[in-house]
């Protein structure tokens, strides 16, 4: 009797993990439906939209770990783009205001912010490059 409770409690496990994975193969098309959508707002330069595509990904593709990952990766190319973009803007106003301190620390901060999201975009690549070899 016993035997017979734990092979029917394994099979409905069985079924369990099956269904899981099926819908997490469902969420992994779907998060990458989101990424691309995210690509193309980045390359038009439309940094909220490509947030919003990465956020709306991880609400609705949780179990998508691939494309969280992804996510991960795009969202800081995303903001290292931004913060290049306002650099470029900061740049042409301190060389309109060269005696405007506040614009010059303005410049010093985004600068190391963009320098911040280069190095961890490296460093998110060479983690995610590691995690699949370690698979």
């Amino acid at each position: 009797m016993c035997l017979a409770a734990g092979l029917l409690t394994a099979c409905k496990d069985n079924k369990k993990g099956e269904a899981q994975s099926e819908k997490r193969t469902e969420m992994e098309e779907r998060a990458q439906e989101y990424l691309a959508n995210a690509r193309k707002s980045l390359a038009q330069k439309d940094f909220a939209a490509a947030r919003q595509s990465i956020e709306q990904m991880r609400k609705d593709c949780y179990l998508a770990l691939s494309g969280r990952r992804q996510g991960i990766l795009l969202m800081d190319s995303i903001d290292c783009a931004d913060a290049q973009q306002q650099l470029v803007k900061l740049d042409s106003l301190v060389r309109q205001n060269p005696d405007d301190d506040g614009l010059a620390e303005q410049f010093e901060e985004k600068c190391k912010e963009v320098d911040f999201y280069k190095k961890k975009i490296v460093h998110d690549r060479k983690a995610m490059q590691q995690e699949m070899e370690d698979l």
